[in-house]
């Protein structure tokens, strides 16, 4: 993880499925500790992403007091396209952009 005033990044690489999702559930629950005002989470990593892991980023925006954005591309953009996330969570193409909130 890595902050920048009140915006915490988080990297997420790899396979996002039911094996790793301890891991991400408590990277999650340790940066909405630290109560940033914005997280960003970076899929560009991700070489997988299952459902499981849709349900934490959901989960994690439902939960209130933390602006999530989401920085995918390649199969984690389209996994978020094809479950309809991408009209309902704020995803970007890069960090640069989610850590600004620009399009």
């Amino acid at each position: 993880m890595r902050r920048t005033g009140t915006r915490l990044v988080l990297s997420v690489d790899g396979e996002v499925d039911l094996e790793a999702m301890p891991v991400l559930e408590d990277a999650l629950a340790t940066a909405l500790r630290e109560a940033p005002g914005v997280l960003v989470v970076d899929l560009t990593g991700v070489g997988f992403l299952a459902a499981c892991g849709l349900r934490a980023l959901v989960e994690t925006h439902l939960r209130g007091g933390t602006r999530l954005r989401i920085v995918a591309d390649g199969i984690s953009r389209q996994v978020l396209e094809l479950s309809g996330l991408t009209g309902k969570l704020a995803v970007y193409t890069d960090v640069a952009h989610a850590e600004a909130g620009v399009a």
